[in-house]
């Protein structure tokens, strides 16, 4: 089992696109606010981020990042993936 998680920080422009993207390519996600509470930080750490949300990653049950992108690359290229691995449906 995988699951979607997007690091996006209130109010962020970039991460509501990315966001909009997702949805509209079918992908089910989860939103987590990387400074919200320390467990979104150290799963943000974990998943060896930029400094700049939207960061997309693709987990397995261990947390294991299986496919990520961050708000320069291609939120359809990710989306893409997933899908294709079967994830975030």
């Amino acid at each position: 089992m995988t699951r979607v998680v997007v690091f996006a920080k209130p109010g962020c422009v970039r991460c509501r696109q990315a966001q909009g993207i997702l949805r509209r390519l079918g992908v089910k996600f989860e939103v987590l606010d990387p400074e919200a509470n320390a467990d979104n930080l150290a799963l943000y750490a974990w998943c060896d981020p930029t400094d700049h949300p939207p960061r997309c990653v693709l987990l397995d049950t261990n947390d294991k990042v299986l496919a990520s992108c961050d708000g320069s690359e291609s939120v359809h290229r990710f989306a893409q993936k997933v899908l294709d691995m079967g994830g975030g449906v």
